[in-house]
């Protein structure tokens, strides 16, 4: 996902999210800490709080439908904590919440989705 929003971005499709803006001044001003902030601390904790705790809130009996409850409320309130301001970024971090929950549910193991979510910050931060 972060590749089609740097693409849209660099190309003036879209303007950059308020959450992006945000992180860069801070990562300018505070540096180092801030970049592994946003580089690491942030998708560990993010993951096991949307991933780790929430849908296994939902995923104890693994049922289709709890699984399609999960994957959708873990990635409306992961979208939401990022404050995006327009409907592109809105389907761009719903569209990552989902692909971290699909991931997380299919393997049941948080390290995948936090590989997956400190390689898109990576991507956002160096890019």
């Amino acid at each position: 996902m972060q590749l089609v929003s740097t693409i849209l971005v660099t190309t003036g499709t879209i303007a950059q999210s308020a959450n992006e803006t945000a992180l860069n001044k801070l990562t300018t001003l505070a540096g180092l800490p801030m970049t592994l902030s946003i580089t690491i601390a942030a998708p560990i904790t993010e993951e096991l709080i949307f991933r780790g705790l929430l849908m296994n809130a939902f995923l104890p009996n693994r049922t289709r439908r709890a699984q399609v409850l999960s994957i959708c409320l873990s990635s409306a309130l992961f979208t939401s904590v990022h404050t995006p301001t327009t409907l592109i970024d809105v389907l761009l971090y719903f569209s990552m919440g989902v692909g971290l929950a699909v991931t997380y549910a299919y393997t049941r193991d948080l390290k995948c989705s936090v590989g997956l979510h400190i390689l898109n910050n990576v991507l956002s931060t160096f890019l």
